[in-house]
C-alpha cells in the first residue's frame, strides 16, 4: 500500500492516515498494523503556511 505519512510533531513520528501506523524518524514501524518499515523514497516537506514560528 502507498499513502502518504505525515509527520506528528507532538509524537514525533510519522502517521499513516490510512492505516493508523507509525514510524519513527528513520522510517522503522513503531505501532501496527504495519508490518514492514518504510522504504527508501522520495521526500516532500510542505510547510505550513502560518506566521507562528516553528519549534
Amino acid at each position: 500500500m502507498k499513502a502518504v505519512v505525515r509527520y506528528n510533531p507532538l509524537e514525533k513520528t510519522f502517521d499513516c492516515p490510512f492505516h493508523g501506523s507509525r514510524f519513527d524518524r528513520y522510517g522503522k514501524a513503531i505501532n501496527g498494523p504495519a508490518k514492514h518499515n518504510l522504504t527508501d523514497g522520495h521526500c516532500e516537506i510542505i510547510l505550513p503556511t502560518s506566521s507562528t514560528p516553528l519549534k
